[in-house]
């Protein structure tokens, strides 16, 4: 898929952010979805494909980027509920991260939380906020 070029830097962001809860013997274990990458993370439920995903043993880390126009439309919205869906069901420790131009930050905010509602469970969510990224 081709990516715009601040998506592309989001999710080097997003990626050096997830590498902070996956010890460092395992980044090579990281499936990233950027030009570069040889190794595509898997499609989640609902065939969606996250920009970065690591699963080993008991760790479940999703992350998805998004610019400032992405952040509230109808498809991300899906997106963001599958993956919650994905955390919630994995039994161990899952993440969900999300990458997001700082405007975005509040918005992004209260849509996982909302949609958290839907998937209870014992998993973390953050929100990345980055003040060179989207628009």
């Amino acid at each position: 898929m081709s990516e715009s070029i601040a998506h592309i830097k989001l999710v080097k962001d997003l990626k050096k952010m997830v590498m902070d809860v996956i010890p460092s013997d395992n980044w090579c274990l990281i499936q990233e979805d950027t030009p570069e990458s040889l190794n595509l993370p898997p499609l989640i439920e609902e065939r969606f494909r996250p920009d970065i995903y690591y699963q080993f043993e008991n760790l479940l880390v999703i992350g998805e980027a998004k610019t400032g126009y992405d952040v509230s439309r109808k498809h991300s919205r899906a997106q963001y509920d599958s993956y919650l869906r994905e955390c919630a069901k994995f039994s161990g420790n899952a993440f969900l991260f999300l990458s997001v131009p700082w405007l975005e930050e509040a918005e992004a905010s209260n849509i996982i939380r909302l949609l958290k509602k839907k998937h209870p469970g014992e998993y973390s969510t953050r929100i990345c906020a980055w003040i060179d990224g989207g628009k």
